[in-house]
């Protein structure tokens, strides 16, 4: 046996103290038995893993505590970061208990309202209540949030100054961890400017913005209404329209400026008189339209009276100089159901033209029958003018400029029919040519202009050497005619007039109803050598779509859209839109009633290639055209 004293002396430190512990614990070793020492190193090794297992759990704990310290400032640092965001969002923030008592405002709310955080507290949100806020909104409120749900909607509040404010709301409630409701909470945004934007808006596209009285648009609206309603509430109603009498005398002999300041003074003089529940509109240019709901025809004619005693009474002054006009009254009870818009507007229309007739200055209240014989009567008459113009010289043409502005120098002509009445007096196409068309006479006529202006463009060949070319109008029937079509051939060939200085004039709402037959006697002139113009073009219920199979060249917008485009915001878009459709379609525009350089300038503005209108040139005989007297007007 090796001697364990003397290996453990040999292996282990020289120092003295060292050597006896290991002498002691070798003599121990040397008295244990094979078994206790067995049973010491399990001991020995139970404690070692005892110890690395409190070891592992403290390094656990330990791992805990700074994750549960990480937590908490992370939780501090959102519940800073959302108390933070609170006071100083750009969004009032109140809360209240659940009895709807103020317990928090943020620096927001008093920015909004004036009140202090400490005039807030303890008070309900009601007291920013204005009069406008209905108490059936406030139901509405509590019975979402208690329910638990959340509750949007707006409020109309004072202020502590007294001012308003409108306030966009979302209110909701708190819960606790067992789920229990324990506050609420409103986020509240003020949208007074968004209102009062839309407000502006909604009050530009349904009134008029010379008169800022109802528009056209509008007006027609209420009307389509009441004749929706009629059948389920057979109410009395009245419409009137009236037309200024003289009052283009102010416009020629003090301008544009004059007398739209006149109808914006008769307007505010009108809306005076009329009730409040009653439509006063300014419809187009001089007129004006009354919606009289609930009421009688006595009633409304009384009010008519009124209205035409107060036109006669009020007087313009302009640059020291006053002035009076009249107005003709039409009146219409609407006392049974009506067919559509269309025939009450057609009825008003047809009773305003009668108070004119029988002298101007009046009001002629609407009978079916009577205007039925009158209107017979009167065609009559025309007929016989008109058979009378077509055999003699009663026809005659009359001749208006188109003048580019998009910076280019080409202009044209457009040749106008017009029939003296006897007495040297002309009578425009409008009156006239229904009449011809009712009665069978339209193609005659249709001849005569194409026969009269070949004739005389043939017989002035320099004339369209200042001209890029000249427009004729043809009558709606001449798409399907095609014995106007073989004229128009026919006379080009005997008068050797160049087919590209020929420009056709085409109703948009015709073309449409009769596509097919447009699109055929459009494509053979235009193989010739011809142009052509799309007139009133805006009108017709299918604008664009049918325009990429019909190979016109220029689109004339309707003159009722360039009119009123200095008081309608909305008709300046439509006028570009309709440029702008052209331009992609290649196709060249032109804005006509141009009456002012106001509305060129616009028409300018929105790209439009060319102007046609009394604020460029006055209509005036084609003769003087041709022997070159052309009496341009002065750009006011």
């Amino acid at each position: 046996m090796v001697d364990k004293k003397h290996e453990l002396s040999k292996s282990q430190p020289s120092s003295s103290v060292e050597n006896e512990a290991n002498q002691r614990v070798a003599e121990n070793i040397d008295d244990m038995s094979r078994e206790e020492l067995h049973g010491l190193v399990t001991q020995f090794k139970a404690y070692q893993s005892d110890l690395e297992k409190q070891n592992e759990a403290l390094s656990k704990s330990n791992a805990e505590l700074i994750g549960i310290r990480d937590r908490y400032n992370a939780l501090e640092l959102e519940l800073k970061t959302i108390t933070r965001a609170v006071e100083y969002s750009s969004s009032v923030v109140i809360i209240t208990d659940l009895q709807g008592i103020i317990e928090y405002v943020n620096p927001k709310f008093t920015e909004i309202t004036g009140y202090t955080r400490d005039e807030a507290i303890g008070q309900t949100p009601g007291f920013l209540r204005s009069d406008n806020t209905s108490d059936d909104l406030y139901a509405e409120l509590w019975e979402n949030i208690t329910s638990g749900n959340e509750w949007k909607g707006t409020f109309h509040n004072r202020k502590k100054d007294g001012s308003y404010y409108w306030a966009r709301n979302s209110i909701s409630g708190v819960k606790d961890e067992q789920g229990e409701m324990t506050h609420y909470v409103c986020i509240q945004e003020n949208i007074t400017q968004d209102h009062e934007a839309n407000k502006q808006l909604s009050f530009q596209a349904s009134h008029d913005a010379l008169t800022g009285l109802t528009n056209r648009r509008e007006f027609l609206y209420r009307c389509e209404r009441i004749l929706a309603n009629f059948k389920e509430h057979e109410h009395e109603h009245a419409i009137c329209f009236m037309d200024l009498d003289q009052f283009e005398l102010i416009n020629d002999s003090c301008g544009h400026v004059a007398g739209y300041e006149l109808l914006r003074q008769l307007g505010q003089v009108l809306k005076s008189i009329v009730r409040k529940r009653d439509t006063l509109a300014r419809l187009n240019g001089d007129e004006f339209s009354v919606l009289m709901e609930h009421c009688s025809l006595d009633h409304a004619h009384r009010i008519a009276t009124e209205l035409l005693q107060a036109v006669n009474d009020y007087e313009f002054y302009w640059e020291g100089k006053s002035f009076r006009v009249g107005v003709s009254i039409g009146l219409v009870p609407i006392i049974s159901p009506v067919a559509s818009l269309t025939e009450l507007l057609s009825q008003a229309d047809a009773a305003c033209n009668m108070a004119k007739k029988a002298g101007r200055n009046r009001i002629h209240v609407y009978h079916a029958q009577t205007t039925q014989l009158v209107k017979q009567q009167s065609e009559l008459t025309y007929i016989a003018r008109i058979n009378e113009a077509l055999n003699g010289q009663g026809f005659c043409l009359y001749a208006q400029s188109v003048e580019s502005i998009d910076g280019r120098s080409r202009k044209s002509v457009e040749l106008l029919l017009r029939m003296n009445d006897g007495d040297s007096n002309l009578i425009l196409p409008g009156i006239f040519l229904p009449v011809a068309q009712r009665y069978d006479l339209i193609e005659k006529v249709d001849s005569w202009v194409i026969n009269k202006a070949m004739d005389l463009l043939s017989e002035n060949p320099d004339f369209l050497n200042h001209y890029d070319f000249v427009s004729i109008n043809l009558a709606d029937h001449s798409l399907t005619n095609d014995n106007i079509l073989d004229l128009i051939i026919t006379r080009l060939k005997d008068t050797g007039i160049a087919p590209e200085k020929i420009c056709l004039e085409l109703s948009e709402v015709i073309v449409i109803s009769n596509l097919n037959a447009a699109i055929r006697f459009v494509t053979i002139l235009k193989d010739l050598g011809c142009r052509f113009t799309l007139d009133n073009f805006g009108k017709g219920v299918s604008s664009f779509s049918y325009l990429k199979n019909l190979p016109v060249d220029y689109l004339k917008i309707n003159g009722l859209f360039v009119k009123e485009m200095p008081n309608e915001p909305l008709n300046v878009v439509l006028v570009k839109s309709i440029h702008e459709i052209g331009q992609v379609m290649g196709i060249e525009t032109v804005a006509e009633f141009v009456e002012s350089e106001g509305i060129m300038n616009m028409a300018k503005t929105a790209g439009v290639n060319y102007a046609q209108g009394y604020g460029i040139h006055n209509p005036q005989p084609f003769e003087e055209l041709l022997s070159g007297e052309v009496k341009l007007n002065h750009q006011d």
